[in-house]
């Protein structure tokens, strides 16, 4: 099964989100977790101060960039930690759509996850966010 989900996210310039998931059929259930093949953003490469100031603003879909960074590695190390932080953060702070494509990247992102670094990506948005209180 091939999905595509494609999501803009006016802050930082134009973010363009494409995902597609692969399911194989012949998987058992317990193996059929989706595969996050590509994420790719188009708004230029790194992580530039206007980024890191947006999401520390409290900007929901600066913040879901953040997370898109750091899941495929665009300009910083690849580091799913940080990238599920930085999406639940942006889930917390969105609604509709927006909210609804921040949480399936985090779900996707923590596919690729030890319970523990889920663990620790949960602790540092609850830092975060009481550190940034709506």
């Amino acid at each position: 099964m091939l999905r595509a989900l494609s999501v803009t996210a006016p802050v930082v310039g134009s973010v363009m989100i494409v995902v597609l998931l692969v399911e194989p059929p012949a998987l058992r259930p317990a193996e059929r977790l989706p595969t996050l093949r590509m994420l790719t953003v188009r708004a230029g490469e790194g992580l530039d101060q206007k980024r890191v100031q947006a999401a520390d603003s409290e900007s929901a879909a600066a913040q879901f960039n953040l997370g898109v960074k750091y899941a495929t590695g665009q300009g910083v190390p690849q580091d799913y930690v940080q990238a599920h932080m930085w999406f639940n953060l942006a889930a917390l702070r969105s609604t509709g759509e927006e909210r609804e494509s921040a949480v399936e990247a985090r779900n996707l992102v923590a596919d690729r996850m030890t319970p523990i670094q889920i663990a620790e990506a949960q602790r540092l948005a609850r830092e975060w966010d009481a550190a940034h209180p709506r």
